[in-house]
């Protein structure tokens, strides 16, 4: 059932011709080569805000070194059986995270919001 597959590279190719399918190629290669990269920051900035020490900035890349080595062993050796579970323990913790996180900001007095904190907020555009 393959045969009815259609991307938009195939798209590409049949409209416009090989070499727009290359060029579509090479800009979602891009696209995804930002995002991992974007990626790989955000883990290196969350280590930082955990640790609390950016002097260590060289540690930072073994850090996001490491998280890409296991990712790729376990994606490889596993597959996609793999990364599915791995993709719903990931949603599970961020559930978690915001309930945690919104009880964590709401539950302090000094987060509360003011009549006056809301009107300054409310009226940036004026």
């Amino acid at each position: 059932s393959g045969e009815k597959v259609f991307s938009s590279t195939d798209f590409g190719c049949k409209r416009y011709g090989c070499l727009m399918q290359l060029v579509i190629g090479c800009i979602s290669l891009f696209y995804m080569w930002i995002y991992l990269l974007s990626e790989l920051t955000s883990i290196s900035n969350v280590y930082v805000l955990v640790v609390g020490d950016s002097s260590h900035d060289n540690f930072n890349v073994w850090v996001c070194i490491t998280a890409v080595l296991r990712t790729l062993f376990y994606t490889s050796t596993c597959g996609l059986s793999a990364s599915i579970p791995t993709n719903k323990f990931q949603v599970l913790m961020m559930g978690l995270l915001i309930v945690v996180l919104t009880i964590a900001v709401s539950a302090s007095p000094e987060n509360k919001v003011t009549k006056k904190n809301y009107d300054a907020a409310s009226n940036w555009t004026i």
